[in-house]
């Protein structure tokens, strides 16, 4: 439902179409410069092309999150880190795999880690690393072993109804 464009200055006739019929569908458009200043040939036009976009300044991380939050928030968080917690997030297919590390690199790791992962709603969950099945659950505990990270399947969701 929401196009990033960061710092996207120029952009074919073609493009310009694609992103209004996007926005015909009820898609945003976020940028943090006004899109199309130049042509696909990198020519200046005479005026940017007249699309809705929101500008976010700096178009960061933290800009984002209060532009939209909830579109860049998870459906998760992990409780017992103090901060050194790093999770890495690919998306494949309808699936996430989630990996997460509990010391910062070059740090010397703890022996063991128990991490909280808790998720907004019910969603079929599995740990790779701990040899169970896939299981649908609101929260699952995952041990961090030796600095090596844990790595979790996540399906669709499935809201409670």
């Amino acid at each position: 439902k929401v196009v990033i464009l960061p710092h996207v200055l120029a952009l074919s006739d073609r493009e310009v179409a694609a992103l209004r019929a996007r926005v015909g569908r009820g898609e945003q458009l976020l940028g943090d410069v006004l899109p199309g200043t130049y042509d696909a040939h990198l020519r200046r036009r005479a005026a940017a092309p007249s699309l809705p976009v929101r500008l976010v300044p700096g178009l960061d991380r933290q800009a984002l999150r209060a532009a939209l939050p909830a579109v860049v928030q998870p459906s998760w968080r992990v409780e017992g880190g103090a901060g050194d917690v790093t999770i890495r997030v690919l998306r494949l297919g309808g699936r996430i795999i989630l990996g997460i590390e509990g010391t910062q690199p070059g740090a010397v790791p703890e022996p063991s880690r128990v991490l909280t992962v808790r998720f907004d709603h019910p969603r079929a969950v599995r740990d790779l690393g701990g040899g169970e099945a896939e299981r649908v659950r609101d929260r699952l505990e995952v041990r961090l072993v030796g600095g090596r990270p844990a790595l979790l399947s996540l399906g669709p969701e499935r809201p409670l109804h």
